[in-house]
């Protein structure tokens, strides 16, 4: 387990509980956090670890230079937040202060906490996604797939309602999924009838499904769903010893013919195994708080 910086004192922790608040909504309860920054001059982020056990953060995101953050967490519950400190050669800090948020979610049952590193979420407007991968901020979206405020807000199709005109997903710097790593895509249903569909995967193609028909890439079927009414649901598709690689993309493809029914909403990585990172010798971020 990371060291716990000294300069935590007991006084500064109850402070931090007194600054708790979060903001429920129709698809979950955005929790608000922020920290001290780190004084060295070679500081060139921050991760933001969180989780439902003290001290045990299944899910992380990296949230670059800020030093604050709006999550938006799915499920009723208890939530443990902590954050590290990262400088330019990658080095990472040992975790802050920790402080927790007991959080309703809304009326829509939404996926359970996946454990997992986003990669990214899409937003409610073109230009508002979230990347959570260092290297990966890079977005792949087919010209007639467009943001929407719809549900939780994602890409979806906004011409026609031919599903090859559908693509979104990520790409950055060459990084090895393993075996049983697992990535779960979260979907939003924009209509009043159950929608069934199953989704593609690609690791090797940028663009449309089989296009150009010269270069398709390689597709993966992810897992079938059906998706309730004004409801969400995941797909998923796990890494196996014949699919596990080195990437530098993740693309996926809803293979439904529907014109702003099917809202994208993000792509997240599950590792077969996601522990808190080993001390360093920076700091760990100070005065963590949520508000």
């Amino acid at each position: 387990m990371p060291y716990l910086s000294s300069n935590f004192t007991a006084s500064v922790f109850l402070t931090l509980v007194l600054l708790l608040s979060s903001v429920s909504t129709a698809f979950g309860a955005d929790v608000s956090l922020s920290w001290n920054r780190n004084n060295e001059p070679d500081v060139a982020g921050y991760k933001l670890y969180y989780g439902t056990s003290s001290r045990s953060y299944a899910s992380s995101v990296n949230v670059g230079n800020l030093i604050s953050y709006t999550l938006t967490v799915l499920n009723t519950g208890t939530y443990y937040f902590a954050v590290t400190a990262y400088d330019t050669s990658g080095n990472e800090s040992g975790l802050s202060n920790e402080v927790s948020k007991s959080v309703a979610s809304g009326s829509n049952p939404p996926p359970a906490p996946t454990g997992g590193t986003l990669l990214v979420d899409f937003g409610s407007s073109n230009g508002s996604d979230v990347f959570g991968v260092s290297g990966w901020s890079t977005l792949l979206r087919d010209i007639y797939t467009e943001n929407r405020p719809l549900g939780p807000g994602g890409a979806t199709i906004v011409l026609d309602n031919n599903w090859t005109y559908n693509f979104q997903g990520v790409s950055g710097t060459l990084r090895s999924f393993v075996a049983n790593d697992k990535i779960l895509v979260t979907w939003f249903n924009n209509s009043s009838s159950a929608v069934s569909f199953k989704p593609g995967i690609s690791f090797t193609d940028p663009d449309r499904r089989d296009f150009p028909a010269s270069q398709p890439g390689v597709w993966y079927d992810m897992s079938a769903v059906t998706i309730p009414a004004s409801g969400t649901a995941q797909t998923e598709f796990l890494f196996t010893s014949s699919t596990a690689g080195s990437y530098s993309l993740v693309n996926v493809n809803n293979n439904f013919q529907n014109n702003q029914l099917l809202v994208c909403d993000r792509i997240e990585l599950v590792p077969s195994g996601q522990v808190p990172p080993p001390s360093s010798p920076l700091p760990a971020p100070t005065n963590i708080r949520v508000k």
